[in-house]
């Protein structure tokens, strides 16, 4: 049986050159987060990275969590995922991770964004309690509609 060892530490700006490789590996043009977006979610005190490494035989970044962190509300600005690890559970584990600090930081909801047309991902959401509030037109980009959702805690 094969099992990854994954362990979600908080970023450095060490960690910026595997952000840049993973918007690009893991989101459509329209939605990937540009250089400088990256580099303040890095260094503002309004906003979290974490990174998921994989500890196999030696240690490598598959995944982040970049959040915005506002008075009574957690706001998931992305998890991304490299494709190799996609469907590994990898995601999942960088959700319970936003519980687990919206649990212990008396967050009343953990709020995202979602592109309307990711059906999956939108189901994916829904099956961890996240709820529809509503579309948000040309969100990504003219065209490309968001959806945001909802997380009561």
């Amino acid at each position: 049986l094969f099992v990854m060892n994954f362990i979600i530490r908080k970023s450095s700006l060490a960690d910026y050159p595997f952000l840049l490789t993973l918007e690009k590996a893991a989101f459509p043009e329209c939605q990937r987060s540009t250089s400088k977006s990256l580099k303040n979610s890095l260094t503002s005190a309004k906003q979290a990275v974490y990174i998921i490494d994989d500890q196999g035989d030696e240690v490598v970044s598959v995944g982040a969590l970049i959040l915005f962190i506002y008075k009574k509300t957690l706001r998931i600005y992305s998890i991304g995922v490299l494709p190799a690890y996609q469907g590994k559970g990898v995601g999942a584990l960088l959700i319970q991770h936003t519980l687990k600090l919206a649990q212990e930081g008396h967050y009343k909801y953990i709020l995202l964004e979602a592109h309307q047309h990711n059906q999956a991902l939108i189901n994916w959401y829904v099956k961890r309690g996240f709820e529809v509030m509503g579309v948000l037109d040309d969100y990504y980009t003219a065209g490309e509609n968001g959806v945001k959702m909802r997380l009561r805690l």
